[in-house]
């Protein structure tokens, strides 16, 4: 279960769910790389404990499993 909620955190970013522009403001370091005001089961948070993830039900928030899903159609 943790091995797939990291995994899904990672893909995301590796598909565009991070911040325009290159490193250091890019991919790396910026604050719009997560999910802003994040819940603590949302795949894209900033922050999750190893506990939180064996017991809540982990998901991307709507916008971005829509932008997910758009991209895989379109590509």
């Amino acid at each position: 279960t943790v091995t797939g909620i990291i995994l899904a955190h990672e893909v995301g970013h590796s598909v565009g769910l991070v911040a325009p522009g290159a490193s250091p403001s890019g991919l790396f370091g910026d604050a719009s790389l997560h999910d802003t005001y994040a819940g603590a089961a949302e795949v894209m948070a900033p922050a999750v404990g190893y506990e939180a993830m064996l017991s809540l039900d982990y998901q991307f928030r709507d916008i971005d499993l829509a932008y997910l899903r758009q991209r895989v159609l379109l590509r």
